[in-house]
């Protein structure tokens, strides 16, 4: 119980606020770099369709 509490607060930092903090930074910046921008929008697009992915999989899965 603990260790899953544990498990998912290291996902959400790790996968979650530490890129959007590196996506804000890299925004924020007076000298906007593209080819960092489009790093960080590819991670979000990633993230976003795992993400999806991930939830319609459980809602299969748990039908069987």
């Amino acid at each position: 119980m603990l260790g899953d509490f544990i498990t998912r607060i290291i996902i959400l930092l790790v996968g979650y606020a530490y890129p959007a903090y590196g996506c804000y930074k890299s925004v924020e910046k007076k000298k906007l770099e593209i080819h960092e921008l489009r790093y960080w929008c590819q991670y979000w697009i990633l993230v976003a369709l795992l993400t999806v992915f991930e939830r319609i999989g459980d809602i299969i899965v748990s039908w069987y």
